[in-house]
């Protein structure tokens, strides 16, 4: 069944459930580590922007360890003023630090240098949209789009930690404070999963 935005608008996204818990405040703390917001007294007024995602999915929801694949996202501009730069957070692609990585069943290979305490990413991002990425940040640019136009950014990714995983998503109309805060629309927060398999081969 949808989901519903906190200002009651429901979502239009097939599959797409809408996510709000602690995600502004992670992507605020991001942006910030980046060095590109101003203080709130150099912000100057930002016009109300209205981004619909007509829609966000996985080129393929059942895959295998190893495989690549495409996430795909599609913005519109669905208000009366333009989008400065479309601005897209994705949650979910971080390392974890397992408690006890001695009960956790994990493909490793002779180039995997990561730690034993240490869980690889579900997937990790072998190319990004044309805008390219804000440092080392989950921050991805889609660039300025005007009312009434659309756009889909896409990104390939890696699959590689076998289980069902989730990868959430923020929207917004800019880099600034103001710019996050006058963004509404349908869809503009939320989620999409996918199951990765095992490669019986490797």
């Amino acid at each position: 069944m949808p989901g519903a935005h906190a200002d009651g608008i429901p979502s239009t996204v097939p599959g797409v459930r809408l996510i709000t818990l602690g995600f502004f405040s992670a992507l605020a703390l991001g942006v910030a580590g980046c060095g590109s917001v101003s203080s709130a007294k150099e912000e100057p007024a930002a016009k109300p922007v209205q981004l619909d995602v007509t829609q966000a999915k996985f080129s393929k929801t059942v895959q295998t360890s190893g495989d690549s694949v495409v996430l795909s996202m599609t913005i519109t501009n669905a208000g009366s003023n333009p989008a400065p730069n479309v601005i897209v957070s994705l949650g979910g692609l971080e390392e974890t630090t397992l408690e006890n990585p001695e009960d956790e069943t994990r493909i490793r290979t002779e180039k995997d240098d990561l730690p034993d305490a240490t869980k690889r990413a579900a997937w990790f991002i072998d190319e990004a949209p044309a805008g390219g990425q804000y440092g080392a940040s989950t921050l991805y640019e889609g660039g300025a789009l005007a009312p009434g136009r659309s756009r889909t950014l896409r990104w390939r990714l890696g699959a590689q930690q076998p289980g069902k995983h989730t990868l959430t998503y923020r929207v917004l109309s800019g880099l600034t404070d103001n710019e996050a805060k006058a963004t509404t629309g349908q869809g503009i927060s939320g989620e999409v999963s996918a199951t990765i398999e095992a490669n019986a081969t490797k």
